[in-house]
């Protein structure tokens, strides 16, 4: 697309209005650092003007005239946005604050209409040069949930030491999800932006354990999305029934309730977790995609993926490399949501039996360097009511032993011993 096409979808008044205001020391000037990227403005010297001020801002400074003339002089970019002259010019355009609102609207919406046209050209060649139908499908999700992130405004991340000083110098406890089990939260915290990898080998269990922490941060009042790649959503919710009532598994599914007495207790158990959506994503921008919207509809504050072996990347040359990807962007997901992400794993040593190391994950990519925890779950060998569950890497810990828990597979379920 040519750049005539592209001048028209910019506003140089609302650029050079917000440009104003942060150079004349505006109270309104963190807020358009926050709502604002440099990446945002289409004039490139007000992109350098914009960066300058961040730069500025994560030095805990007040950005003006003065100290962005400054920055600008001592990287040799000064003459490149018009020197002196040009600086006070968008410092003499900016009159109030009461505008500045609707320019950063302007600003922003505009953005999102040039990377729209942007990506609506890329599109235009991937289908010309012979991409896969399913890396196309890939790239149209991607570039939607982008669009719809841009337009939302992205979530600031705390970059500045002394800006974290002040959340941590409070000795309020900082916020943690309970898993329901005494097992893991007397032994670790999972947080925010964590990633967690719960690994077993096939048959073990791994998706009644993840089903039951869902279960337990729904009642907390959380909004889960529980990517499910082994199960529909009604073996989900027969599993959440057994689960909860207690009812045997095997009779919610060949319809045996007594009306009277089981229908009303299966009706409660699914509206106490009412907050659990389930969905079916084999993607990653899929999944970025419906967690995305999740968010925008009411928020999200976990995600859950039974199995990450089980998700794909058309694009990968390799399964290595594949699961990789996949696993590195349920880290960043956690990052850029601010939630805990936990992502079940199976084992890569089908015929081993008993205590799991890091290494049975190491063939399947680089999940163990990404997780900020690894979990194990194996069987019992002698007791089949039984499994074994430990820590086996906790970056805010030393991890545990072995612990001996219960499982009750007829009714989906583990618990503590």
């Amino acid at each position: 697309m040519s750049e005539p096409e592209f001048r028209a979808n910019w506003s140089e008044h609302a650029e050079r209005s917000l440009l104003g205001a942060i150079l004349r020391g505006s109270d309104y000037t963190q807020e358009i650092l926050t709502a604002i990227a440099p990446g945002d403005l289409y004039a490139v010297r007000h992109g350098i003007i914009l960066s300058a001020a961040s730069d500025i801002n994560l030095a805990g400074i007040q950005p003006d005239i003065i100290t962005v003339r400054d920055a600008l002089e001592r990287s040799k970019k000064l003459q490149h946005v018009g020197g002196d002259p040009y600086l006070m010019e968008l410092a003499d355009e900016h009159v109030s604050d009461s505008g500045l609102d609707g320019h950063v609207k302007l600003v922003k919406d505009y953005a999102v209409i040039r990377v729209a046209a942007r990506d609506a050209e890329n599109l235009a060649s991937m289908t010309k040069d012979g991409s896969q139908a399913a890396e196309v499908v890939s790239e149209v999700v991607r570039m939607a949930s982008e669009l719809s992130e841009a337009s939302l405004g992205q979530r600031a991340r705390i970059e500045n030491p002394m800006a974290a000083l002040s959340g941590i110098l409070t000795n309020v406890q900082q916020k943690y999800m309970e898993t329901g089990f005494n097992f893991v939260d007397d032994n670790t915290r999972i947080c925010p932006e964590n990633f967690i990898v719960i690994g077993a080998r096939p048959a073990v269990g791994k998706s009644s354990f993840a089903l039951g922490i869902a279960i337990a941060a729904a009642k907390q009042g959380m909004r889960v999305l529980f990517n499910c790649l082994e199960m529909s959503t009604q073996e989900m919710v027969e599993s959440l029934m057994a689960h909860e009532t207690r009812i045997k598994l095997n009779r919610i599914m060949y319809r045996e309730l007594d009306p009277v007495t089981e229908f009303p207790r299966c009706r409660e158990a699914v509206m106490a977790c009412s907050g659990i959506t389930f969905t079916y994503q084999k993607t990653v921008p899929e999944l970025i995609a419906k967690a995305r919207a999740m968010r925008a509809n009411g928020g999200i504050d976990l995600l859950i993926t039974d199995y990450l072996q089980k998700m794909i990347h058309p694009s990968a040359e390799n399964r290595t490399q594949e699961v990789g990807y996949i696993s590195r962007s349920h880290k960043e997901l956690a990052m850029d949501f601010k939630i805990p992400v936990i992502g079940l794993s199976q084992l890569s040593r089908a015929g081993k039996e008993g205590k799991p190391d890091l290494s049975d994950l190491r063939e399947a990519g680089d999940i163990e360097q990404d997780a900020n925890a690894v979990y194990f779950l194996w069987r019992d060998q002698e007791d089949p009511r039984t499994r074994w569950f430990n820590i086996e890497k906790d970056r805010r810990g030393s991890g545990t032993p072995p612990i001996q828990v219960g499982f009750d597979g007829s009714i989906v379920r583990f618990y503590d011993l």
